[in-house]
């Protein structure tokens, strides 16, 4: 069953942030890994350790920003989330090569 899973990192410290994402996933009835990593640490240690095939990350982690990982990815997209007042933030995200951004 999972032989031919996509497997999605999404990166933040909120437990409920997480679990909306999982939500609207799993009710997708697509054939997914769902992984969480809190930190830039703990994602960097995911990508090494298993490849992914996207990542969805909060702009701001405890240990940096979460553009900071797209060296790690070799072209895995990345879609960031932001909090609303962060706008000024969007294009340079994008021009650090970010695939996406999204507001919650």
């Amino acid at each position: 069953m999972h032989s031919q899973a996509t497997k999605v990192l999404i990166v933040t410290s909120s437990s409920g942030v997480f679990e909306i994402i999982r939500r609207v996933f799993i009710s997708q009835d697509a054939d997914l890994i769902i992984t969480q990593a809190k930190s830039l640490a703990s994602a960097r240690e995911v990508i090494s350790n298993s490849p992914v095939n996207a990542v969805i990350g909060d702009y701001y982690l405890c240990d940096g920003i979460c553009v900071d990982l797209i060296p790690a990815l070799n072209q895995v997209p990345l879609i960031v989330l932001f909090d609303e007042g962060n706008e000024d933030k969007f294009l340079p995200a994008l021009h650090s090569g970010a695939f996406s951004i999204m507001v919650k």
